[in-house]
């Protein structure tokens, strides 16, 4: 028994230092989790501000924007007034100094020209040779004059300070798209570890749901002697949208959902749950606390097997009334009352046997009959 003890002592110190491990793993995943939410609540905030600020600096913008075009067209309108009487004046200074100096010009061409026929034709005498060289018109002249004084005229005045006010506007049209573009990276960033993160617990969930349902159906069977069950999730596609749903049919009985159940047959099916859950991830200790109450004899019988055979891998302590019960268990620790309404506490280890006990474990026999 002390080698047991020890041995016992041994696998709980090992079976406390997995399950401290397991909280810490638990403990850090849940730590990650809340930050990552957190982070993506703070990218979504950040996304939402930039966005308001956005649509602000629109409307200030638009606001503005209209502001100026009204002082720029009031503007223009008073320059092209004052422009307009200046370029009267300048215009018919021009023109007159234009035709002024064109004739200057003229008149030196002409002089030139002149010189230059009269190199020509002396040139032309030697060799021999008579060509007639028209010379423009005066009229053509004019045309020509004429038409560049309309294309000046047509120019009109000429807002200096466009190409700054449109630098400064792109400038800024430029920061606001680029942080645009970098608020929408992050964002399908998270989304993209969002969608990750679900897939992963999806699979995660997925992949217990099966093995703990595989478990459930056999220890349904075992239990109800030939009957069926299986848990079902009420949303298959996205099971964090829904919950899960046991329907099960007892032996030669119609398959019916958990509430549906009478008291017997839901305590069959939760510790069927409970030992499927058992056999995917044992805990090291259990407590049933009469969960044979409702049970007739033989199912009774039937969970009593099942507890002495899953206490080869973990420890239970069922508390129980039942006589069944109390021949499968290793160690009884009780009260019973004795003849003359006398308690007596009793605390027999290793019990393979109640027929072995003496007289003082026998319960009233009112107390282990089975429920009706």
């Amino acid at each position: 028994m002390r080698s047991a003890r020890d041995t016992l002592d041994a696998r709980i110190k090992l079976t406390q230092k997995r399950r401290d491990e397991l909280a810490d793993a638990g403990r850090q995943l849940a730590d990650k989790l809340a930050r990552l939410k957190r982070e993506g609540e703070e990218a979504n905030g950040q996304a939402v501000r930039a966005r308001t600020d956005l649509a602000a600096l629109r409307k200030i913008e638009d606001s503005m924007g209209q502001e100026m075009i009204g002082l720029r067209q009031r503007k223009e309108s008073l320059f092209r007034e004052k422009t307009g009487l200046e370029g009267e004046r300048d215009r018919i200074t021009g023109t007159v100094e234009t035709k002024a100096e064109i004739i200057i010009g003229l008149n030196t061409r002409i002089a030139q020209g002149q010189v230059r026929i009269g190199e020509l034709e002396e040139e032309l005498k030697q060799l021999g040779v008579q060509v007639d060289l028209p010379a423009p018109s005066i009229d053509h002249l004019k045309d020509i004059i004429r038409q560049c004084d309309a294309a000046i005229a047509s120019m009109g005045p000429v807002n200096l300070k466009a190409v700054d006010d449109y630098s400064e506007k792109k400038a800024r049209h430029d920061e606001l798209s680029a942080e645009t573009r970098r608020l929408e990276a992050q964002r399908r960033d998270l989304l993209k570890l969002e969608g990750e993160l679900n897939h992963k617990k999806k699979g995660a969930l997925i992949k217990v749901y099966d093995a703990v349902n595989q478990n459930f159906r056999r220890a349904y069977a075992d239990l109800s002697q030939g009957g069926e069950a299986e848990l079902l999730l009420e949303d298959p596609e996205e099971p964090f949208q829904g919950g899960l749903a046991i329907k099960a049919k007892p032996k030669q009985g119609k398959v019916l959902r958990l509430e549906a159940l009478s008291g017997g047959e839901k305590s069959l099916t939760a510790l069927a749950f409970i030992f499927a859950i058992q056999e995917f991830q044992p805990s090291p200790f259990y407590l049933l606390d009469e969960v044979d109450m409702f049970l007739d004899g033989i199912n009774a019988d039937m969970v009593a097997r099942r507890v002495q055979k899953s206490s080869k891998t973990a420890q239970f302590v069922q508390i129980s009334l039942r006589k069944i019960t109390l021949t499968k268990a290793d160690h009884i620790i009780g009260v019973t009352k004795q003849e003359g309404g006398i308690s007596h506490v009793i605390i027999r280890p290793n019990i393979s046997d109640v027929s072995e006990l003496p007289a003082e474990l026998k319960i009233a026999e009112e107390k282990m009959e089975e429920s009706p």
